[in-house]
Protein backbone atom coordinates (compact mmCIF):
# COMPACT_ATOMS: atom_id res chain seq x y z
CA UNK A 1 0.00 0.00 0.00
CA UNK A 2 1.18 3.46 -0.65
CA UNK A 3 0.75 6.42 1.85
CA UNK A 4 -2.51 8.36 0.78
CA UNK A 5 -4.18 11.37 2.97
CA UNK A 6 -3.11 13.57 5.22
CA UNK A 7 0.19 11.69 5.64
CA UNK A 8 0.92 12.02 2.20
CA UNK A 9 0.42 15.48 1.82
CA UNK A 10 2.54 16.25 4.96
CA UNK A 11 5.13 14.17 3.65
CA UNK A 12 5.16 15.59 -0.34
CA UNK A 13 5.13 19.36 1.54
CA UNK A 14 7.92 18.28 3.62
CA UNK A 15 10.11 17.03 0.26
CA UNK A 16 9.26 20.41 -1.51
CA UNK A 17 10.06 22.50 1.29
CA UNK A 18 13.77 20.48 1.60
CA UNK A 19 14.38 20.67 -1.82
CA UNK A 20 13.75 24.41 -2.04
CA UNK A 21 15.82 24.94 1.27
CA UNK A 22 18.90 22.97 -0.15
CA UNK A 23 18.37 25.05 -3.64
CA UNK A 24 18.46 28.29 -1.32
CA UNK A 25 21.43 26.90 0.37
CA UNK A 26 23.15 26.59 -3.14
CA UNK A 27 23.01 30.13 -3.97
CA UNK A 28 19.82 30.65 -5.03
CA UNK A 29 18.55 32.90 -2.57
CA UNK A 30 19.04 36.26 -5.00
CA UNK A 31 17.20 35.50 -8.04
CA UNK A 32 15.41 38.39 -7.89
CA UNK A 33 18.21 40.99 -7.47
CA UNK A 34 20.05 39.25 -10.78
CA UNK A 35 20.29 40.31 -14.21
CA UNK A 36 21.05 36.63 -15.59
CA UNK A 37 18.35 34.49 -13.72
CA UNK A 38 19.42 31.70 -11.62
CA UNK A 39 18.17 28.65 -13.75
CA UNK A 40 16.89 25.42 -12.30
CA UNK A 41 16.76 22.67 -13.36
CA UNK A 42 14.67 19.21 -12.51
CA UNK A 43 15.31 16.10 -13.77
CA UNK A 44 12.36 13.28 -13.43
CA UNK A 45 13.03 9.66 -13.99
CA UNK A 46 10.19 8.69 -15.12
CA UNK A 47 5.81 8.99 -14.83
CA UNK A 48 5.87 5.46 -13.40
CA UNK A 49 5.35 7.04 -10.22
CA UNK A 50 2.12 9.40 -11.14
CA UNK A 51 3.34 11.09 -7.46
CA UNK A 52 6.75 12.43 -9.44
CA UNK A 53 4.80 14.18 -12.96
CA UNK A 54 1.25 15.11 -10.48
CA UNK A 55 2.23 15.76 -7.12
CA UNK A 56 5.98 16.55 -6.41
CA UNK A 57 7.10 18.26 -9.85
CA UNK A 58 3.76 20.83 -9.87
CA UNK A 59 4.84 20.99 -6.05
CA UNK A 60 8.54 21.96 -6.40
CA UNK A 61 7.53 24.62 -9.86
CA UNK A 62 4.71 26.54 -7.34
CA UNK A 63 6.98 26.37 -4.62
CA UNK A 64 10.31 27.91 -6.65
CA UNK A 65 7.87 30.01 -8.95
CA UNK A 66 6.66 31.44 -4.85
CA UNK A 67 9.86 31.84 -2.85
CA UNK A 68 12.36 31.76 -5.66
CA UNK A 69 10.95 34.70 -7.96
CA UNK A 70 13.12 36.03 -10.56
CA UNK A 71 14.31 32.39 -11.32
CA UNK A 72 14.44 30.21 -14.44
CA UNK A 73 13.02 26.71 -14.23
CA UNK A 74 13.55 23.59 -16.12
CA UNK A 75 12.27 20.19 -16.25
CA UNK A 76 13.01 16.82 -17.93
CA UNK A 77 11.62 14.00 -17.94
CA UNK A 78 13.69 10.27 -18.64
CA UNK A 79 11.19 8.13 -18.99
CA UNK A 80 13.09 5.43 -17.12
CA UNK A 81 16.07 5.68 -19.66
CA UNK A 82 19.72 6.26 -18.00
CA UNK A 83 21.05 7.46 -21.54
CA UNK A 84 17.88 9.90 -21.95
CA UNK A 85 18.67 11.39 -18.40
CA UNK A 86 22.48 11.77 -19.26
CA UNK A 87 21.34 13.54 -22.50
CA UNK A 88 19.00 16.12 -20.76
CA UNK A 89 21.66 16.28 -17.81
CA UNK A 90 24.16 17.66 -20.41
CA UNK A 91 20.99 19.53 -22.09
CA UNK A 92 20.98 21.42 -18.74
CA UNK A 93 24.08 22.12 -18.16
CA UNK A 94 24.36 23.84 -22.22
CA UNK A 95 21.46 25.67 -20.90
CA UNK A 96 22.88 27.21 -18.11
CA UNK A 97 21.64 25.54 -15.22
CA UNK A 98 22.84 26.69 -11.92
CA UNK A 99 21.42 23.95 -9.82
CA UNK A 100 20.15 20.85 -10.98
CA UNK A 101 17.34 18.48 -8.83
CA UNK A 102 17.65 15.19 -9.93
CA UNK A 103 15.50 11.86 -9.41
CA UNK A 104 17.96 9.78 -10.81
CA UNK A 105 16.95 6.76 -13.06
CA UNK A 106 20.25 4.54 -12.29
CA UNK A 107 22.28 5.80 -9.56
CA UNK A 108 25.45 4.76 -10.64
CA UNK A 109 24.86 6.39 -14.21
CA UNK A 110 23.79 9.55 -11.91
CA UNK A 111 27.21 8.96 -9.95
CA UNK A 112 29.14 9.26 -13.15
CA UNK A 113 27.27 11.95 -14.41
CA UNK A 114 28.03 13.99 -11.17
CA UNK A 115 31.66 13.18 -11.08
CA UNK A 116 32.47 13.95 -14.91
CA UNK A 117 30.00 16.23 -15.60
CA UNK A 118 28.12 18.81 -13.11
CA UNK A 119 31.80 20.53 -12.68
CA UNK A 120 30.83 23.53 -9.93
CA UNK A 121 27.40 23.19 -10.53
CA UNK A 122 25.62 21.89 -7.46
CA UNK A 123 23.36 18.54 -7.97
CA UNK A 124 20.54 17.94 -5.33
CA UNK A 125 19.53 13.86 -5.51
CA UNK A 126 15.91 14.02 -5.11
CA UNK A 127 14.07 11.17 -3.89
CA UNK A 128 17.03 8.87 -4.68
CA UNK A 129 20.30 8.69 -2.62
CA UNK A 130 23.58 9.86 -5.14
CA UNK A 131 26.89 9.44 -3.96
CA UNK A 132 28.65 12.82 -4.81
CA UNK A 133 25.58 14.84 -5.14
CA UNK A 134 26.01 17.98 -3.14
CA UNK A 135 22.20 17.43 -0.91
CA UNK A 136 19.60 14.69 -0.81
CA UNK A 137 16.63 15.30 -0.32
CA UNK A 138 13.47 12.56 0.53
CA UNK A 139 11.18 11.34 2.94
CA UNK A 140 12.23 9.53 5.96
CA UNK A 141 11.80 5.91 4.61
CA UNK A 142 12.13 4.28 8.02
CA UNK A 143 9.36 6.05 9.48
CA UNK A 144 6.68 5.40 6.05
CA UNK A 145 7.68 2.30 6.30
CA UNK A 146 7.01 1.49 9.79
CA UNK A 147 3.64 3.38 9.42
CA UNK A 148 2.68 1.72 6.61
CA UNK A 149 3.52 -1.62 8.51
CA UNK A 150 1.29 -0.50 11.10
CA UNK A 151 -1.69 0.54 8.92
CA UNK A 152 -1.30 -3.22 7.02
CA UNK A 153 -1.41 -4.72 10.62
CA UNK A 154 -4.41 -2.78 11.49
CA UNK A 155 -6.06 -3.36 8.22
CA UNK A 156 -5.28 -6.71 8.27
CA UNK A 157 -6.78 -7.29 11.80
CA UNK A 158 -4.93 -10.72 12.12
CA UNK A 159 -6.46 -12.00 9.03
CA UNK A 160 -5.24 -12.47 4.75
CA UNK A 161 -1.53 -12.39 3.90
CA UNK A 162 1.50 -9.60 2.91
CA UNK A 163 3.30 -9.74 -0.35
CA UNK A 164 6.27 -7.59 0.31
CA UNK A 165 7.32 -6.31 -3.18
CA UNK A 166 10.86 -4.60 -3.61
CA UNK A 167 12.06 -1.47 -5.32
CA UNK A 168 14.62 -1.38 -8.42
CA UNK A 169 17.82 -2.65 -8.00
CA UNK A 170 19.24 0.33 -9.37
CA UNK A 171 17.47 2.38 -6.21
CA UNK A 172 19.62 2.21 -3.16
CA UNK A 173 16.54 3.47 -1.07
Amino acid sequence: GAVTGPLRSRLRRAVVTLVAIGCGASGLSSCQQEADPTLIAFLLASDQASRWVNADEPAFRKQVKRTRRGCEYLTYNAQREASTQAEQFAAALDAGADVIVMNAVDVAAATTLIEDEAGDVPVVAYDRFVPGADYYVSYDANSTGTLQAQATVEALDGTGSVLIVNGAMTDAN
